[in-house]
């Protein structure tokens, strides 16, 4: 299982990484995590299973997402989590699975195309939906300044989230700038100048770019924060 594959009892942290291309018949093609990962400023996208669950990512331990991008990637079959999967071997409450300031969009699955919560926790700070949850089981919490596109099965229900937004307004998944592809934001998009600088919780963008923009007060939900230079892509 996995490109990538951290092992339980391992503590591992990538930054600035491309996970992509993975292909297995069960799980987590792109990353398998039972240990304790961390994933910063990185992409994870084009990972795909045949009949497991977690197209992009399996994690059966505790795993962070910051300022990083999960898209493209496919359960196919009966499988769940086209882009996570947060479930569940022994014990069933273990997994825990936190995203901030980042892109979940264009996965695929049968059931919770984005992420499906099979148990443990599942944590969204910021971050951008542009596909769904499901939940078998486990606790979403929302800590604010998330969107959903287009609908809320994530639950999000703080003042600051905005679910049911029709369209987030993305731009392909390419080369933006940074290591590393992003989905930049298009001018319009609701995802632009949502969050108050103090509860940025980062000070770049997956790219590198300054959080809030220069001269700006207001950060962008996901992983890319436009600039007053970046083109329309």
């Amino acid at each position: 299982h996995g490109v990538f594959r951290v092992v339980d009892g391992v503590t591992a942290k990538l930054r600035g990484f491309t996970v992509t291309g993975g292909s297995s018949p069960w799980g987590g093609s792109g990353i398998f995590n039972s240990g304790t990962l961390t994933l910063t400023n990185s992409t994870v996208s084009g990972n795909s299973v045949d009949f497991g669950s977690g197209g992009g990512i399996y994690n059966n331990g505790a795993l962070t997402l910051t300022n990083s991008t999960v898209s493209g990637n496919a359960a196919y079959e009966e499988g769940a989590g086209g882009g996570i999967a947060n479930c569940c071997i022994t014990p069933l409450d273990r997994s825990t699975l936190t995203l901030n300031n980042s892109t979940v969009s264009g996965n695929t699955a049968s059931r919770g195309g984005g992420i499906a919560s099979g148990a443990g926790t599942l944590t969204l700070t910021n971050t951008l939906m542009d596909n769904d949850c499901t939940n078998a089981g486990g606790t979403i919490t929302s800590g604010g300044g998330n969107l959903e596109s287009p609908g809320n099965t994530c639950g999000f229900d703080q003042g600051t989230d905005q679910p049911s937004v029709p369209d987030p307004m993305l731009g392909p998944l390419q080369n933006n700038g940074g290591p590393t592809e992003t989905h930049a934001l298009l001018p319009g998009s609701d995802a632009i100048d949502q969050i108050p600088e103090a509860d940025c919780g980062v000070s770049t963008d997956q790219r590198g770019q300054p959080r809030p923009e220069p001269g700006g007060t207001l950060c962008d939900v996901g992983a890319f924060e436009r600039q007053p230079d970046d083109p329309e892509p």
